[in-house]
């Protein structure tokens, strides 16, 4: 997500969304056919991570320019596709499990795919697109009549072709430099921390529940149905919430919190009525249990970070007026 922004503003949203979402379904694609573990970790982690999450940044950045009033509206049309999408794996995985040769894997990442794909699509205002720089624009076009001006004309393009290219990514990187900047504030230390516990414990669950079934004697369908059934629950909740948020009575703060706490009391119900359950992946604690524990933790800090807010809020707010009174102390 760091990318997508400094991104966006030397290539264009459209760019960089229609790229990062052709590389992320590209990264599926090797995923499900991956000869080994190494592999994977190449397509999965860290091709598909990198573009998926520029990607969703993308996805996100469009929300506060367009919409003003409507954001909570504009945000369930945004989120909805992912529960959407999760709501078809049972039949998907039925599927690729009996048709395809090499029975290749599902990836949760085709819901964010699906997502992005329908941001990319949408850009009612030409405004944020930005021209690319052409190396060989003040290139003559007259035809040379020598091949030594052939030779050189093809030198100076290429060594120019080169500076450009350091140019650009010495721009994108005083860019990432300066939109880092803002974790000075607490607030977005704690959305910033936050963001990261609810992608880690939501994915890591939803990849460990194929492996618990199969230890507590499930088959592999009764997991994708539970994955199903959790993407129907999940896009009732987003319809119902999101709309909410437009409301002035509405406290966005309160929403979030009980939904870190809600997921919290369902893992730990989980493995509470089957403690006996050990993990076939072998970690550092060779147990599901334990895993699932720290997930719930997870949840339960982020529950904690956001009781901070309020007083993270008024920090900032007097650091943002510290310069202010001190300028004022000097006047006589």
């Amino acid at each position: 997500m760091i990318l997508a922004n400094p991104l966006s503003q030397e290539f264009g949203q459209r760019t960089v969304g229609f790229a990062s979402v052709f590389m992320a379904s590209l990264s599926l694609i090797l995923s499900g056919f991956s000869p080994s573990v190494s592999f994977l970790y190449f397509s999965y982690s860290l091709l598909g991570g990198m573009c998926t999450g520029v990607s969703q940044g993308i996805a996100y950045m469009v929300l506060p320019p367009y919409f003003h009033k409507k954001g909570g509206q504009a945000n369930t049309i945004l989120v909805a596709g992912a529960p959407v999408t999760q709501r078809f794996w049972r039949p998907s995985f039925a599927i690729s499990w009996k048709c395809t040769p090499q029975r290749c894997c599902l990836d949760p990442r085709r819901r964010r795919i699906e997502w992005s794909h329908c941001r990319v699509l949408f850009s009612p205002r030409p405004w944020h697109l930005k021209p690319l720089m052409s190396a060989g624009s003040d290139v003559s076009c007259r035809i040379p009549c020598l091949s030594d001006e052939i030779e050189e004309s093809t030198t100076r393009e290429k060594s120019r072709g080169v500076k450009a290219i350091w140019k650009t990514l010495w721009r994108v990187a005083g860019r990432i430099r300066s939109d880092l900047k803002v974790l000075r504030q607490l607030r977005c230390v704690i959305l910033a921390v936050t963001v990261m516990i609810t992608q880690t414990t939501f994915f890591n669950f939803i990849m460990m529940l194929p492996f618990v079934a199969q230890a507590t004697d499930h088959s592999l369908q009764d997991a994708a149905g539970c994955i199903a059934l959790m993407g129907v629950t999940n896009l009732v909740t987003r319809l119902v919430v999101s709309p909410l948020s437009d409301c002035k009575r509405f406290s966005i703060r309160f929403s979030i919190m009980l939904g870190y706490l809600l997921r919290a009391i369902g893992i730990l119900a989980r493995h509470s009525s089957d403690a006996h359950t050990t993990g076939v992946i072998r970690d550092t604690t060779n147990s599901y249990l334990t895993s699932l524990c720290v997930m719930a933790a997870l949840d339960l800090l982020s529950v904690c970070l956001w009781l901070l807010m309020p007083a993270a809020q008024a920090r900032d707010a007097r650091t943002e007026l510290r310069p202010k009174t001190s300028y004022d102390a000097t006047r006589p």
